[in-house]
């Protein structure tokens, strides 16, 4: 708010997209109160990528008609004059984690058409013994070409990306939710997420087993066209200033003390918790178990677990992957 009141327009970014909506939506009355509701931003960090990119256009409408032959000069956005910015990214040691730092964001757009939605139907049908020459010989697959003939390169190099991404339609646990195919990402479920034609092919699997409709699939099915990269570490830099907040500030590697340095961070605060004293205790004793057997290994975390819920705490099972949930969930159940 305050620097809202100065004249700066400010973006506030988290990794989670429920933590984003939360705080924006107990703030809220405070900036309507001071009239400073438009130049106050929430999102995640994905998110404001989209943001950055579109600033000028939205990228995936040009690259569209880029394809198409239809760019001219008035598909291009006029520059507007920038005020002061200043980016409050939250939980700042995740956006510096694995996940962010050093990964780039590649927003991609589709040719999407009868022709496309044929092409991967014929690839997924006979996946099992599909070769490459047998796609280009499709009557889709000419038709696709006839119609973006300059782009014959970039459409032949799609296919042999169709071809990797059929093998492993269900990489990342793909999960069937409100006709629509999403993955589990940092709390909750995201449905823009994508893995190539993985995901592509998710869609077809889904269908097969009658939990994705084939009106949304024919509107997924088509040639993934990537408009670009754009790198995460980059964000700061698009802002006039930086401010950032943390819960395990003082335990920041040098490393990741140097990448603030970088981005002109030189003043560090640290406050006492409002929580106290951490009161856990760790035995390695009592509180670590090594199973071989995995029916035994289930048995004893819902046996963990219902002791503690019947003793009145909370019980959060932490699972490698979809699979494990749903052993787990069958055995607690029995």
């Amino acid at each position: 708010t305050v620097f809202a009141l100065n004249g700066m327009d400010v973006h506030c970014i988290c990794y989670s997209k429920y933590l984003s909506e939360r705080d924006e939506k107990d703030f809220e009355q405070v900036f309507a109160k001071f009239n400073v509701s438009e130049q106050i931003t929430y999102s995640t960090i994905t998110t404001m990528c989209e943001i950055l990119i579109n600033k000028r256009g939205n990228v995936r409408e040009l690259t569209n008609q880029f394809l198409s032959g239809k760019m001219n000069s008035s598909s291009k956005a006029k520059r507007t004059k920038k005020r002061d910015s200043i980016l409050l990214i939250d939980e700042v040691d995740v956006f510096f984690g694995a996940d962010f730092y050093g990964d780039t964001y590649n927003p991609g757009t589709k040719i999407c058409n009868d022709d496309t939605y044929e092409l991967l139907k014929f690839i997924w049908t006979n996946r099992n013994t599909i070769k490459f020459q047998e796609v280009l010989s499709t009557p889709a697959y000419k038709n696709i070409v006839a119609a973006y003939p300059v782009w014959e390169k970039l459409i032949r190099s799609e296919v042999s990306r169709m071809l990797i991404g059929v093998t492993e339609p269900e990489l990342n646990d793909p999960l069937a939710v409100g006709d629509k195919i999403g993955y589990p990402m940092h709390g909750s479920m995201s449905f823009t997420q994508a893995y190539g034609y993985a995901t592509t092919f998710a869609y077809f699997l889904f269908n097969d087993r009658g939990d994705i409709s084939k009106e949304s699939l024919k509107a997924y099915a088509g040639i993934n066209i990537i408009c670009g990269s754009f790198s995460f570490a980059a964000i700061p830099k698009k802002f006039t200033y930086i401010m950032g907040v943390s819960g395990t500030l003082s335990n920041l590697t040098n490393v990741e003390k140097t990448i603030l340095c970088s981005y002109g961070i030189e003043r560090v605060a640290t406050a006492p918790s409002m929580y106290g004293k951490c009161q856990r205790k760790f035995s390695k004793k009592n509180d670590v178990c090594v199973i071989d057997d995995q029916e035994q290994w289930f048995l004893r975390i819902t046996q963990c677990a219902k002791a503690k819920s019947n003793a009145g705490q909370a019980v959060i099972i932490i699972c490698p992957n979809a699979e494990v949930v749903g052993k787990l969930s069958d055995a607690f159940k029995s």
